[in-house]
Formats: structure tokens, C-alpha cells, sequence
């Protein structure tokens, strides 16, 4: 019996493919598969079981791995910086920026109000940044400990300097319409680790009157 020829082999390889990928799709599609990217994409997984929604619709950010109990307190303590009526005018994750004109990642949830809106500190921190730039206009960061951190863009007046503590429930700063904006808003970022999480998710969790316990 002849060996295939290597034209032969090199004409299975296709198939090869095929098959293999099939097989992949049905293995993922199984308990197992999902427990696997479960563990591939943990902060999926663990914003998704607070809220009650599947892995699927939740943004995240890849390789983010679950923070420690202490952070997850921090994160699920933290309520909404605005006291007046708002509009997610713009979500988290890909998509074409408004100013630019490239995909970008968006890293926070824009959060359309008039200009001068009182911007409340959702938990107890100290005030780590206050600056200014083209892209994200007056800007300033809170740290509230544990690894988390929220930072407020396109503002049109920051209240508390750089280095004060500030308590939960201060006025910290008001919102504008400075640096790379197409019309008023707050733009709003929560940091865990380091590492951007959808502020979607929280809201939502708020929204549901959850606790963080």
C-alpha cells in the first residue's frame, strides 16, 4: 500500500480544520465548556451573578480576574454620583468615538445632564488627581480604598483640590462640557485593581435595590 502523497495531505488539512472547530463550538456549548469560560472570564461572571444578568450582555474587560471580598464590598458600597435626572447618552466598551472618528474603547458610561449639575461623591475617599486635558477636559479621581477608584471627566468645575479626603455624599465637582465632548455630560469611570468596570453593572444593581452583602 502507497503512502498518501503529500498533495493528499496537504488537501485533508482543510477538513482537519473544520471538524476541529465544530467540535470546539459543541465542546464550549457543553457544562464543561462553560464552566472553562467561566474561569477564562471571571469578571464577567462575577458582575453577571450580582445582577442577575447571563455573562453575555454584560461589557467587560478582558483577563480581569475577581477582586478580593474587600474590593467587592468597596465596589458594590459605591452609589450614583448624580442626584438630578440622567441619560446614558453613551455605553462602555468599542465603539466609534463622537470627536475622533476611530474605534475606540470606552472605558466609563457618559451620562448626559446640563452643565453645572452637582457631582456627589458615591463613597467616602480622597481626592488623588485633578487636571486637565484636550481628551477628557477637567478631570479629577477619588480613591475610596481597597482598589477602587472612580474619575469624573468633562467637568465644568472641580469643588475639592487634590489630597482632601472627602466624605460620601459631598459635592465634589460640577458637570460641563469641556475637552473632547459633543455636548454636555459626565463622564464616569470605575476603576477595580486598575482595571475599568461597566458602571452599567452597578446601576443595574442599584436599580434592583441589591445590597452588597
Amino acid at each position: 500500500m502507497r503512502p498518501p502523497s503529500f498533495a493528499n495531505l496537504i488537501s485533508t488539512i482543510p477538513w482537519i480544520l473544520i471538524l476541529g472547530a465544530i467540535g470546539l463550538f459543541s465542546w464550549f456549548s457543553s457544562a464543561a465548556g462553560q464552566a472553562t469560560l467561566d474561569a477564562i472570564r471571571p469578571s464577567a461572571v462575577w458582575m453577571g451573578r450580582k445582577v442577575g444578568l447571563t455573562t453575555g450582555p454584560v461589557a467587560w474587560t478582558p483577563n480581569v480576574r475577581e477582586p478580593p471580598p474587600a474590593a467587592l464590598q468597596t465596589f458594590w458600597d459605591l452609589e450614583v454620583p448624580l442626584h438630578a435626572p440622567y441619560r446614558i447618552s453613551s455605553g462602555y466598551g468599542w465603539r466609534v468615538h463622537p470627536v475622533y472618528g476611530s474605534r475606540k474603547f470606552h472605558n466609563g458610561i457618559d451620562m448626559a445632564v446640563p452643565v453645572g449639575t452637582l457631582i456627589y461623591a458615591p463613597q467616602s475617599g480622597k481626592v488623588t488627581k485633578v487636571a486637565e486635558n484636550r481628551r477628557s477636559g477637567k478631570f479629577m479621581t477619588v480613591d475610596h480604598g481597597q482598589g477602587v477608584q472612580t474619575t469624573y471627566c468633562h467637568l465644568d468645575v472641580t469643588e475639592v483640590p487634590r489630597g482632601e479626603h472627602v466624605a460620601h455624599g459631598q459635592i465634589i465637582a460640577r458637570s460641563g462640557n469641556t475637552g473632547a465632548s459633543t455636548g454636555p455630560h459626565l463622564h464616569w469611570i470605575i476603576k477595580v485593581d486598575g482595571q475599568s468596570i461597566d458602571p452599567a453593572v452597578l446601576l443595574e444593581a442599584i436599580a434592583q435595590g441589591e445590597s452588597a452583602d
